[in-house]
């Protein structure tokens, strides 16, 4: 199944964060690779360049030269001092293209991390947006409206704020992260906040589900948990949290949101994108007939992503929200409506992570069984109908609503309330940021 979904990347320069990114734990006592762990990478790596070679978008690579690229990843990964430290300059190998969409996914491991907080850009600042209740961060004093100074020995910014993300989520996990916060009106200060970490089966089956894309448990969500919707007077709310839900599924999904509503407000504010037919299919309940979304240039020819008329579409007004957390499929609907003068985009400028990708998986056979591992390769750029890529540029909304620090440290949300104003509607920040609390995995 393609799909626009944004997940953890890597942008150029990344090197050195890569690399201090991988836990000095993990890499302590470390001896090199033995001769099993060599060959096993060496064939990982052989596939990556496979892959890449076969359906990247762009058959000049950028510019580099594959050959005397991956023979020195190989050099480096052949002195690795860990197979972490391997793993770390096998996703640089991709990383070094600067492609939202094209990275490497390492082995599955059998323990599960949980920070208990998460981060995100507001404007252009690395802001705490939600402390898990009972957590240790919580326990340490940190608090949603926290401004991040620093993470480790990095500084979060736009341009690299996912450079961590990849590093914390997928590549290389950490027991603990070390960060300086400071609340509004407070002085910053330095917290170790522990991460809640799980086991799981020490055995990692053989499970590589093509049409799903491959991303695994995170984005297998029910459709219930991705869609949550309120209706406020004849103004309809919803939350649409990602497009990795059965297309099959939309029509429903939309009919019971939109039931009775004479306006709409399509919160897709921290959705990383997903499904293309499911973008397809919410996208076409907006307009009366066929329409074009976006042109697909890659290597080979292919149809462009494009609406087809539904039944019963909703004619109604629409406001939608995005924010630095909002990627891919969400952003490719977010201005195919601002194209379309069909809706109004209100909140922050969108993530700028926008290509079609495929992924494609190997194992190789360890002791306890097979080890998987995938690779996310873009095999087309997205250009809108105005002629441009979203790539790296995002969505520019029309009106800029943003929450400060204190909204978020009290729990409200001006950025819905405005949405819901502008539909001639009525609820104040406090209320809006009871409607849709969030959902901890």
């Amino acid at each position: 199944m393609k799909r626009f979904v944004r997940t953890w990347c890597l942008a150029a320069g990344a090197a050195t964060l890569l690399a201090a990114a991988v836990p000095a734990s993990l890499l302590a006592d470390a001896q090199g690779l033995d001769t099993t762990q060599k060959t096993h990478m060496r064939e990982i790596l052989h596939r990556v360049q496979q892959v890449l070679r076969s359906n990247y978008f762009d058959a000049t690579y950028k510019g580099i030269d594959l050959k005397a690229h991956f023979k020195a990843v190989q050099d480096k990964v052949d002195a690795a001092s860990s197979p972490n430290m391997a793993y770390a300059l096998i996703a640089q190998s991709l990383l070094d293209l600067n492609d939202s969409h094209t990275f490497f996914i390492p082995p599955m491991r059998p323990e599960k991390y949980d920070y208990g907080w998460e981060m995100q850009m507001i404007g252009d600042d690395p802001v705490v947006i939600a402390v898990r209740p009972g957590s240790d961060a919580e326990a340490k004093g940190l608090k949603p409206g926290d401004k991040l100074l620093r993470v480790e020995q990095f500084l979060p910014t736009r341009k690299d704020l996912w450079k961590l993300q990849y590093a914390y989520y997928m590549l290389a996990p950490r027991n603990s992260v070390r960060v300086i916060a400071q609340s509004p009106g407070g002085q910053p200060r330095e917290l170790e906040l522990k991460t809640k970490v799980t086991m799981g089966e020490r055995v990692i089956q053989l499970h590589l589900d093509m049409e799903d894309g491959g991303l695994g448990d995170e984005y297998r969500q029910t459709t219930e948990r991705i869609n949550r919707a309120v209706m406020l007077d004849d103004i309809a709310l919803w939350k649409l949290a990602s497009f990795s839900f059965e297309p099959r599924d939309a029509d429903a999904v939309f009919d019971a949101v939109t039931r009775g509503a004479q306006s709409l407000v399509l919160d897709m504010r921290g959705n990383p994108g997903g499904c293309v037919k499911t973008l397809e299919a919410i996208a076409a309940r907006f307009f009366e007939a066929d329409m074009r979304i976006a042109e697909l240039k890659g290597r080979r020819n292919m149809k462009p992503t494009a609406t087809r008329k539904r039944k019963n579409p909703f004619t109604g007004k629409v406001v939608l929200l995005v924010d630095a957390g909002s990627a891919s499929a969400a952003e490719v609907l977010a201005r195919v409506m601002q194209i379309e003068k069909r809706g109004i985009v209100i909140g922050d400028r969108s993530a700028g992570s926008v290509m079609q990708s495929l992924t494609m998986g190997g194992a190789l056979e360890g002791v306890e069984g097979f080890i998987p591992f995938e690779v996310s390769v873009t095999n087309a750029d997205l250009i809108m109908k105005d002629g441009n890529s979203l790539e790296h540029v995002g969505v520019t909304p029309d009106e800029l609503v943003l929450p400060t620090g204190a909204d978020l440290a009290a729990g409200r949300d001006p950025v819905l309330a405005r949405a819901v104003a502008v539909h001639g509607g009525t609820l104040d920040a406090a209320s809006a940021g009871r409607l849709f609390p969030v959902i901890w995995k």
